[in-house]
């Protein structure tokens, strides 16, 4: 298992069903082959929590707008079985993955497979419209719980809302070989293209701040703290500082920082900038070292570093990353620590040393 402040990876070489069961009830999810849980995502619009919810499956009933979709699309052909790549699937995955915010897969092979045999027990389901594929979702199957992983459509048929549709279809296959419950990833508070998951029914939430190793919490969605949410808390007490700051008149910049992800890596014994999104004082100055604000709400300190770019041969990341968050409100060059100045509770004292370290 690798970590840093804000994500946990966890590589798969063998997966039980009862495994996946209890890597899901604890919020984790899946990429390749890796599972990984996260309480920061960084999309173009900036720094994010996610809120993983599930759907109990048991006495589950769609409801009448479901019901009404799935009347709709009866006359497509349905199947559902063990789970494939082919051509016209990986066909329908590169028209599709432009609508994916962050990090996107080159290939569905990649995203699934991730260059080897899948450890996962993956289905899938298939929508034919007479002969022509039009949509394919894929879903993980553990001893008491289904993950669904992703869907894709054509999109000439955007109508049909095919993606809500192998997501009901999913569902339905849980309720069908009574399963408990279905995971169909997060939900984003503040970005709306990911609301359409509370729309399955009556969703909980994991409570990440209620929760214990042996005894993970799952809440009804409405009782959610926005305003306790991680990504909220690191930003509204950045923007503390920096508001105290603009009265001293010491010129600072925020910046969302994509590539936190990395800091579990590092260079010459020194790590990366694990933070996903930090105040740079002096942005305008032309030095070789960069004078950085950070705040980790769990342990809820302040911390003052200096950081240096890190100069790589290729691209830590693909091209299509950098193009997706090319714009002055991120900062995708590798920070590599070089120096801890301070760590505070209080956002006085951090000030306090800010002056102290510009002087």
């Amino acid at each position: 298992m690798s970590s840093n402040l804000h994500v946990e990876y966890c590589p798969q070489k063998n997966l039980h069903a009862k495994e996946l069961d209890a890597f899901l009830a604890h919020a984790w999810f899946r990429n390749g082959q890796t599972m990984f849980h996260t309480q920061i995502l960084c999309f173009e619009q900036g720094v994010y929590s996610p809120v993983w919810i599930r759907l109990p499956l048991t006495n589950y009933v769609p409801k009448k707008r479901l019901r009404k979709l799935l009347r709709k699309n009866s006359h497509f052909r349905t199947v559902v079985k063990k789970a494939s790549i082919t051509p016209a699937k990986e066909r329908l995955y590169q028209q599709h993955k432009y609508r994916f915010s962050g990090y996107i897969h080159d290939s569905l092979s990649d995203y699934l497979e991730a260059g080897g045999a899948s450890v996962f027990n993956t289905m899938e389901i298939c929508v034919y419209d007479g002969r022509k594929l039009i949509a394919v979702s894929y879903f993980d199957v553990g001893d008491v719980s289904l993950a669904g992983i992703i869907a894709l459509y054509d999109n000439s048929y955007a109508t049909a809302s095919l993606g809500m549709y192998t997501m009901l279809k999913e569902i339905n296959y849980g309720v069908i070989n009574n399963y408990q419950y279905y995971y169909p990833g997060y939900i984003v508070p503040g970005y709306a293209p990911f609301d359409y998951k509370r729309r399955i029914g009556d969703v909980e939430y994991f409570d990440w701040t209620d929760s214990m190793p042996n005894k993970p919490l799952w809440k009804p969605i409405a009782q959610m703290p926005i305003h306790l949410l991680p990504a909220n808390i690191i930003q509204a007490r950045l923007r503390f500082v920096q508001k105290s700051l603009q009265g001293l008149a010491i010129p600072t910049k925020m910046y969302t920082y994509p590539l936190f992800h990395l800091g579990k890596w590092g260079q010459n014994g020194k790590s990366f900038l694990q933070s996903p999104v930090f105040l740079q004082c002096y942005p305008n100055a032309l030095n070789y070292e960069h004078l950085v604000v950070e705040y980790e709400w769990s342990s809820h300190q302040f911390s003052l570093n200096r950081y240096s770019e890190f100069e790589t041969i290729t691209p830590v990341c693909p091209s299509s990353f950098y193009e997706r968050f090319a714009n002055t409100g991120n900062w995708t060059q590798l920070l590599l620590h070089e120096k801890s100045i301070a760590c505070h509770t209080k956002a006085s004292d951090l000030v306090h040393d800010i002056i102290q370290a510009t002087n």
